[in-house]
């Protein structure tokens, strides 16, 4: 698959979807073993494939792919979302928001 990534001189365009998946309370999040920081599961979006199909393609990647990526997950309370490292940066805020359905926002690294 090509995923859609876009590169000039100066800036580089990555086109990627994530996930918020809530149970009981708790949010799922991925985190690489060798980091302190977590994440939405999620990942680059394919030429011609659909937000929704990127997600169950992804979850499905990286669930099945995770010992061998030393990415592992966890189920967070959502009270505690704010006391850990979450990108986006503006996690927190977007868990707020649940109940808006889904979200579009751009996140441009170091700004």
């Amino acid at each position: 698959m090509n995923d859609i990534l876009f590169r000039t001189d100066t800036h580089i365009f990555s086109y990627r979807t994530a996930g918020i998946l809530v149970h009981d309370g708790k949010v799922l999040l991925q985190k690489p073993n060798d980091s302190e920081d977590f994440a939405f599961p999620g990942g680059h979006v394919a030429f011609g494939e659909t937000n929704a199909e990127t997600l169950v393609r992804e979850f499905k990647e990286e669930v099945r792919e995770s010992d061998a990526n030393a990415i592992y997950f966890y189920w967070i309370p959502l009270d505690e979302v704010k006391n850990i490292n979450v990108y986006p940066a503006n996690a927190a805020e977007l868990l707020l928001c649940l109940n808006d359905g889904v979200k579009h926002f751009v996140y441009r690294e170091g700004e």
